[in-house]
């Protein structure tokens, strides 16, 4: 077939898994789908996209750099004795945080860049094509904007920082992204046992 006017509702199989649907939208109807696409993706709270966004993500993004031997890093970080916050402040205060914290973040990051709340207090950013070096200096920064930042709620300053770890799939490093995980998931640890407030890296020697 070189070529076929579609109707509203036809549909095109390529291969044996992915069938494409073709409609015809309103600008309404648009503006529907897309708020139902945000609701199924996105955090409620601070925006960032959910957990179950980042499940599907990861998958992909490290099968690519897998496939295609390239660079991907993996950052966690973790909002340092934020039960303490909720207990001195309220929970109310705690979503605030969260919230600014959220709204930070995001001004700070590139577009293809994939941050996600990955679980209460902490979050979650996939950088694709960033070295180990570029990883350490993308938390710093985040690490010491949040730092500085002022995050008043009714009239009361709360002071807040963040540990961080991460991991840089290279070379075929590791072998899946549970590795991945992993490793920058001890890498925050390590930053909370030395006295949190800091970033943490995972060391992976090349065998």
């Amino acid at each position: 077939i070189k070529s076929q006017v579609l109707a509203d509702g036809d549909r095109i199989r390529m291969g044996t898994g992915t069938t494409l649907k073709f409609s015809l939208q309103d600008s309404i109807e648009e503006s529907y789908q897309k708020r139902l696409y945000e609701s199924a993706t996105r955090d409620t709270l601070t925006r960032a996209y959910n957990k179950k966004f980042f499940s599907e993500r990861i998958i992909e993004e490290f099968s690519y750099s897998l496939r295609h031997n390239t660079v991907l890093s993996f950052v966690i970080m973790d909002i340092d004795h934020f039960k303490s916050i909720n207990d001195t402040h309220g929970h109310q205060a705690g979503d605030f945080v969260l919230k600014t914290l959220s709204e930070i973040i995001h001004k700070m990051i590139r577009n293809e860049d994939i941050f996600c709340r990955y679980g209460g207090e902490e979050f979650v950013v996939i950088l694709r094509g960033i070295q180990e070096q570029g990883a350490f200096l993308f938390c710093e920064r985040v690490r010491k904007r949040i730092e500085s930042s002022s995050f008043v709620y009714h009239e009361t300053n709360i002071p807040v920082t963040l540990s961080l770890g991460y991991s840089t799939l290279y070379n075929k490093n590791f072998n899946n992204f549970d590795e991945l995980i992993r490793k920058a998931d001890e890498s925050l640890y390590q930053a909370k046992r030395n006295g949190r407030n800091q970033t943490r890296p995972s060391i992976i020697q090349v065998l």
